[in-house]
């Protein structure tokens, strides 16, 4: 495994630099390096194994005053980004208290700490994963949070296209009264920001694939089909006008096909079949 030869030649470095050997030493991006393949095994035990090191090094560096051991945003990032990935039921509420940490640690002076887009979108991500009841809840809050940074001049929390699309995300697997068109709002706050000119906030091909899939998961049977259509139909012209990222595909014809395949209405069938054409043109290709 990548994170078992990961860990084998951090403890090499280690080794070798507390026995002596100065010209070879333990740095920041080596210890993230090794966290975030811990992130990428997705597992629980992979996301313990990365709070452990992180528990370790914190410990190191707060209690025993060794410099090399003191924990970076990377550091931390990447032991989000683990239980966000890990699929365990604490990942999100973990997630975030090592973001408040991290942000008591930047408070308290230590500005290596301070957080970024980056780390509150890390924690986002987590409860976009996680099947908590109140995840729309927590994933707004933190955004607010990164809302309310911002508005204080703190642009370095910025929300980005990566945060919306989580939230986006979030709305789309909640069972919610009106989470599909919550989710529609924040799509439509993100046409809004690209046509004045915005482009870390205009909505990709995700934006919309997610939406459509919050329409088709709603218990609106009688409208739910038409708006995953509309926003279809303005991905295809999006695309037809030359942007290429906007080409839909076997994800947004799965999602129209769920949605179509729960309405009532006369012409559903037709919709159903030519969809069903387009999927398997897709499967083909």
């Amino acid at each position: 495994k990548a994170a078992d030869r990961a860990t084998e030649v951090l403890q090499s470095v280690e080794s070798r630099y507390n026995a002596g050997e100065h010209d070879i030493k333990p740095t920041n991006l080596l210890y993230s390096a090794v966290l975030q393949s811990y992130a990428k095994t997705a597992s629980q035990s992979s996301a313990e194994r990365a709070e452990r090191l992180l528990r370790r090094n914190k410990k190191l560096f707060y209690e025993e005053g060794v410099e090399y051991a003191k924990p970076s945003v990377l550091c931390y990032n990447a032991v989000i980004d683990a239980w966000a990935r890990s699929g365990d039921q604490r990942a999100a509420q973990r997630g975030e208290e090592l973001l408040d940490e991290m942000e008591s640690l930047s408070k308290a002076g230590d500005i290596d700490m301070k957080p970024r887009t980056r780390s509150y979108n890390a924690v986002i991500f987590a409860w976009k994963n996680s099947n908590a009841l109140n995840a729309t809840d927590r994933a707004e809050a933190i955004l607010k949070r990164m809302n309310d940074k911002c508005k204080n001049g703190d642009s370095d929390c910025r929300p980005d296209r990566v945060t919306i699309n989580s939230i986006i995300g979030v709305w789309a697997k909640s069972e919610q009264e009106g989470a599909a068109e919550r989710a529609a709002s924040f799509l439509s706050f993100m046409e809004k920001m690209g046509k004045l000119g915005d482009p870390g906030l205009k909505p990709d091909k995700y934006s919309y694939n997610s939406v459509i899939d919050a329409f088709a998961r709603s218990n609106n049977s009688s409208n739910a089909a038409h708006r995953a259509n509309e926003l279809y139909l303005q991905m295809k012209q999006l695309y037809d006008a030359g942007d290429n990222n906007m080409k839909p595909d076997i994800i947004t014809f799965t999602s129209m096909e769920n949605a179509w395949s729960k309405s009532k209405d006369p012409l559903a069938p037709q919709h159903l079949t030519r969809l069903r054409e387009l999927i398997n043109k897709q499967k083909v290709g």
